[in-house]
């Protein structure tokens, strides 16, 4: 369930913080690097 929704809210976050902040939005955008390479290992 959590990874089906995993890219979709990632995906939300980014385009929260991007009109919250930039400074929340590096960290952030990290976080998605991170979680990106790691569903890749995966697949």
């Amino acid at each position: 369930m959590y990874k089906k929704y995993k890219m979709p809210l990632w995906k939300m976050y980014i385009c929260n913080n991007i009109l919250l902040s930039a400074k929340y939005n590096r960290c952030f955008l990290i976080h998605i690097l991170i979680y990106n390479t790691g569903n890749e290992k995966e697949m």
